[in-house]
């Protein structure tokens, strides 16, 4: 069976994760299937984030809502389709997650909760037990595990900081306190962080602000130092990467932020502009060059990147759509190819290749 690019939505207005497949020609999606996630009873699931292994042979997926839970799904290598493995308990209402370097952990952060989460991987792949719950600052939003696995960045927006934790890979443990801190502008919202695809170099979202940091952190003690700082607003990507950084905004702000999967490009989204904006990377210096700018799907809380960076993938939280774009770096472009509605809200996507 040739390859397939499957499409992973949640709606959280039905509690349903959503399977669809993208056609790597036409860039039309066509929905496959729907799996209701165990909510107790609760219909109110929240925004609904998902999240894959390292080796995406499983699919997590979490409710913000009480009952305050994971779901480990194991996906058909073939097909891509869901078998529930287990649900588990959390200790947070979680807004991102992500696995240890080494797989055996699944950490989390809530925003709602101020907590940073650690829960065990069992060897079925399904999460399994809290390790531990640790008290964060402020609103913490984001989760990068440095290459060595020993350090977790987290930014918080409402103090605007970058912390770092120390982390245990064999016993799961992170240090009840950060070991550092870096300050992000004031009023900035520090909110994503992720690493380019050479672990050279760290990129976070600031909500509030819609700019973009690219930074660097010292191999020995993981101290973070920024080398640039781009907006990634419509009207600021005409004027290039020099072009002065805008004020903060109230209220919701920059949503989503991912490489191409070769690295050599980074998307970002915005709500309030309701728009997408793409950089080109350098590969020898990790610093952004703003090449073009799109309409999203209204509110573009995420994005997603097919495994061939053919087509970049907007979700629509007020649309409940999912717009595919064709990526043309040459020629600086992101055009809209085709949309599909899938229910009254998309919170959260997720791609890969099966077959």
């Amino acid at each position: 069976m040739p390859k397939q690019t499957i499409v992973y939505a949640t709606c959280s207005a039905t509690c349903e994760i959503v399977t669809l497949t993208l056609d790597l020609v036409s860039g039309k999606l066509a929905e496959r299937s729907r799996t209701v996630v165990p909510n107790g009873g609760n219909q109110l699931a929240g925004a609904m984030p998902l999240g894959f292994s390292n080796d995406k042979r499983f699919l997590y997926a979490s409710l913000r809502t009480p009952p305050i839970q994971f779901s480990t799904y194991a996906i058909d290598a073939v097909t891509g389709a869901l078998s529930h493995l287990r649900r588990t308990e959390l200790g947070g209402s979680p807004a991102v997650m992500t696995p240890d370097r080494a797989g055996r952990f699944l950490l989390a952060v809530s925003y709602t909760d101020d907590v940073l989460t650690v829960n065990r991987i069992g060897g079925d792949g399904a999460v399994g037990e809290t390790v531990q719950i640790v008290k964060t600052p402020s609103h913490p939003h984001g989760l990068a595990v440095n290459p060595a696995n020993r350090l977790v960045y987290v930014p918080c927006m409402a103090d605007a900081v970058i912390l770092t934790y120390g982390f245990d890979a064999k016993s799961g443990k992170l240090t009840e306190k950060p070991l550092m801190s870096s300050p992000r502008r004031p009023g900035g919202g520090a909110k994503l962080i992720i690493y380019d695809h050479q672990d050279k170099w760290l990129y976070a979202l600031n909500e509030y602000d819609a700019t973009v940091d690219v930074l660097t952190a010292d191999p020995k003690t993981g101290e973070l130092t920024t080398i640039q700082s781009v907006s990634s607003l419509p009207e600021d990507m005409a004027g290039g990467p020099e072009r002065p950084l805008p004020p903060p905004r109230p209220g919701i702000g920059a949503g989503a932020l991912l490489l191409s999967p070769d690295g050599s490009l980074l998307f970002t989204s915005d709500r309030p502009t309701i728009s997408l904006s793409m950089f080109g990377v350098d590969s020898q210096t990790g610093r952004l060059t703003p090449l073009a700018t799109a309409a999203g799907e209204p509110i573009p809380r995420g994005a997603a990147v097919d495994p061939t960076g053919k087509f970049l993938l907007c979700n629509g939280l007020q649309s409940g759509s999912i717009a595919v774009y064709d990526i043309d770096a040459p020629k600086r472009a992101l055009r809209r190819r085709s949309d599909l509605k899938i229910g009254p809200t998309v919170d959260w996507i997720e791609l890969i290749s099966v077959g």
